[in-house]
């Protein structure tokens, strides 16, 4: 999973500018909801009850101190295994689209 967050973690280039703009993000979220789809794929699949896709839509706004904010409007979606599946709450996937988008309609 640290793997798969470190992609979306700026470097080199892309960090130094960001800091030398001052760069702000902040997020705010407007839908949070089960993957209808993900939810039928998993139970085609035998998973265990206590895990889950989820899938979010937000909206991002990016501020710096050389440019007007910026908002972007954000889709993405996470597969989360809960208890019983797990001991403790994981967060097992995040992809750059909802569920059904990044994984296919099969």
């Amino acid at each position: 999973m640290a793997q798969t967050l470190a992609a979306y973690t700026p470097t080199g280039e892309g960090l130094a500018s960001i800091k030398a703009t001052n760069t702000r993000v902040a997020v705010s979220l407007s839908g949070v909801a089960v993957s209808d789809w993900a939810a039928h794929r998993l139970a085609a699949r035998g998973v265990s009850s206590g895990v889950y896709g989820i899938d979010i839509t937000a909206t991002q706004t990016v501020s710096t101190r050389t440019a007007p904010p910026t908002e972007v409007r954000v889709r993405m979606g996470l597969t989360v295994a809960c208890p019983p599946a797990v001991e403790f709450c994981t967060l097992a996937g995040v992809f750059p689209q909802f569920l059904q988008d990044a994984l296919g309609s099969g």
